[in-house]
């Protein structure tokens, strides 16, 4: 389920903690808590050398009873080291696009002459890169990658930190992502004569503010103040990129960012009569609410502090929407746990969507109670290749925190428009998870109300799809300039319902009855 390579550190690298050395040398894995010593994921076995707790190579780290150690809290030592370190499948393998994208209808044959543009999606987990023809605005091909920032934690709070410890690591963090997109362009497999006219580019606004070279620590600290959120424009050449033209398209605030604009804009949230919700679930929770044309179409947006469970990051079995990943789970003939994985590869770990699904199937199962109660500590399905998928209580509790921040954040915001969550008409949900995520499980552990059953509509990889339509659409792309203007960030902490919100969201609906009937 994993892959073992054994990493050589070299004597000149004394003094260096080991997670940073291996980012360094571009070597991938998982430091979801940003290098807090607080996940375990990124431990390595040494097989030779040594490693110590302090800079001066003072105090030499003891091995756990496995014989790892956590690379964020151990420095290398004078001597040439050798770790065997363990690498999660996310990490190498291909996100699955289905995941990350509506899929398109195929691959550009034509021989002619095309003028092309580019179209990017930053996202934090994830980098997705679109070739379309401009003429005919249709998709060519897409290809995606994970984003190699994931070594420096699972969320941009854990990535603005490891900035305002190091300044270096912001130059680091640059040249990766470049480094990517470059990787990704090859397998588009550009013309070696062709520039592309021009490519655009969305991301979550700390993503965005690291693909321009400029610091995002300021979004790190209250007033949470961006250096920038309007539109920028670019040579392809500051960024050493085969491309005329580069458009960073705008944001909201710091927690609103190009995405969720792109996502408004191909959703045409802005322009429906009746009250809407586009919810995009990834390491934040980001809501945004029209009022509908009859109301005068006010746009409000929040930003709910969900962190990485719905994208599997965190959760014991969790792991990345890609192939293998369990995306759903239902109960069979008496009871029986039922999966079912992305693109029907055996189960390698479980997404989001598949928590949501598991969570809502135990709850009926009542092996999990009301108020999150494992009373077993453990919940352990076994996997037919010997392998098995736990559930534990550390598990339930950072899903209830992340789904309670959603649903809380979806009642505050809605209340300051003056409206009822029966008002809604239309609930789009955003992302990776939402392409997978049954709506009738996400309403059974609380995730959403019931007052949305029948009116979710999944959009995928809405950021992207907006990024489209803003190469090929003036009008779209006026109407991302508008949005960012006239959208209203409502600060949840500044709203005193929502802490009420918050604690009461934390406990799961009972839905035993639903079985039992």
């Amino acid at each position: 389920m994993r892959n073992e390579s054994i990493i050589c550190i070299p004597a000149e690298a004394r003094g260096v903690r080991l997670s940073e050395y291996l980012a360094q040398k571009h070597i991938l894995f998982h430091a979801d808590c940003g290098g807090r010593g607080v996940c375990g994921n990124c431990r390595a076995e040494i097989v030779c050398g040594r490693f110590f707790l302090d800079k001066e190579c003072t105090r030499p780290a003891l091995p756990d009873r496995e014989g790892t150690v956590r690379t964020c809290c151990v420095y290398c030592g004078a001597e040439e080291s050798q770790i065997r370190l363990c690498i999660p499948p996310q990490m190498t393998g291909t996100p699955s696009r289905d995941s990350d994208t509506v899929p398109y209808g195929g691959t550009h044959t034509s021989q002619r002459e095309t003028s092309l543009g580019l179209a990017l999606d930053i996202g934090t987990t994830t980098l997705v890169l679109a070739m379309v023809d401009l003429d005919t605005e249709s998709v060519l091909k897409t290809v995606s990658r994970l984003n190699p920032q994931a070594v420096y934690g699972a969320d941009v709070l854990s990535r603005i930190s490891a900035i305002a410890k190091n300044q270096q690591a912001l130059a680091q963090m640059r040249v990766d992502l470049l480094d990517s997109i470059k990787e990704m362009l090859s397998a588009l497999e550009l013309p070696e004569d062709l520039r592309a006219e021009k490519m655009t580019v969305t991301a979550n606004t700390t993503m965005l503010h690291i693909f321009c070279g400029v610091s995002p620590v300021s979004m790190g600290t209250y007033p949470f103040l961006p250096s920038f959120t309007e539109k920028k424009t670019y040579s392809g050449r500051d960024f050493d990129l085969p491309v005329k033209q580069i458009i960073v398209l705008p944001s909201v605030s710091a927690f609103i960012g190009a995405d969720i604009v792109s996502g408004v804009v191909w959703s045409g949230l802005a322009h429906r009569e009746d009250a809407s919700l586009l919810i995009d679930l990834g390491t934040n929770g980001e809501i945004v609410l029209c009022t509908g044309a009859s109301r005068g179409g006010l746009l409000y947006a929040a930003s709910a502090a969900a962190g990485p469970a719905f994208e599997g990051a965190g959760i014991s079995s969790g792991i990345g929407a890609i192939d293998g990943a369990v995306c759903h789970v239902g109960l069979g003939i008496q009871e029986q746990i039922v999966l079912e994985t992305i693109n029907g590869g055996p189960p390698i770990g479980i997404c989001g969507s598949g928590l949501i699904d598991m969570i809502a199937a135990l709850l009926k199962k009542r092996v999990i109670g009301t108020d999150g109660c494992l009373p077993s500590g453990t919940y352990i399905y076994a996997l037919e290749d010997a392998g098995q998928l736990s559930l534990n209580a550390e598990d339930i509790r950072v899903f209830q925190l992340a789904k309670s921040a959603v649903r809380a954040a979806i009642e505050v915001l809605i209340t300051y428009a003056g409206l009822t969550l029966e008002d809604i008409r239309t609930v789009y949900i955003a992302g990776g998870m939402g392409y997978h995520m049954r709506a009738s499980s996400a309403i059974d552990v609380g995730l959403l109300p019931s007052e949305f059953i029948n009116k979710v509509v999944p959009v995928g990889n809405s950021a992207l799809e907006g990024a489209i339509r803003c190469l090929y659409c003036e009008s779209d792309m006026s109407a991302a300039d508008e949005i960012s203007a006239l959208c209203k960030t409502v600060d949840l902490t500044q709203q005193p319902t929502f802490t009420d919100a918050f604690m009461r969201n934390m406990s799961f609906p009972n839905i035993y009855k639903e079985v039992l009937s």
